[in-house]
């Protein structure tokens, strides 16, 4: 799970499914700025008494829409935190600045246990490829 400001950043390089009026000069916008204003006003759109500004996600059989940004990192977690069955949580920055120690943990909770006949690998690449993941 990424902090949603993070998360909010990367979605500005790669939406993924997510569309809404944004661009280099101002995103993640949170909140309607005259950049987002012009660009709507040039689709016929407004935002001219909004607080926030509309997400739309769209899946492969049907379109998700949200107030904001952050409404759809809250329904997508929320998702994952009222699941019926067990799961496991782990904030991406523990990931990152304590790897060991959180792979030991996650292991242990899982039932098993680290390789002791091998010593930790830290993978410094990315597992995704693209410009959008730098």
């Amino acid at each position: 799970m990424r902090d949603p400001f993070k998360w909010a950043q990367s979605m500005c390089r790669h939406s993924y499914g997510a569309k809404w009026p944004h661009d280099n000069a101002h995103c993640p916008n949170l909140v309607p700025n005259d950049v987002d204003r012009e660009l709507l006003k040039k689709k016929n759109q407004t935002l001219a008494n909004r607080k926030a500004v509309n997400v739309t996600v769209e899946y492969a059989a049907f379109d998700q829409h949200h107030n904001s940004l952050l409404e759809f990192w809250n329904d997508w977690y929320r998702d994952y935190v009222k699941a019926p069955f067990p799961r496991l949580i782990v904030r991406f920055e523990d990931v990152v600045f304590h790897p060991k120690l959180v792979t030991q943990t996650v292991c242990e909770c899982a039932g098993g246990e680290m390789n002791a006949h091998k010593p930790f690998k830290y993978i410094v690449d990315s597992a995704k490829k693209g410009a959008a993941h730098g």
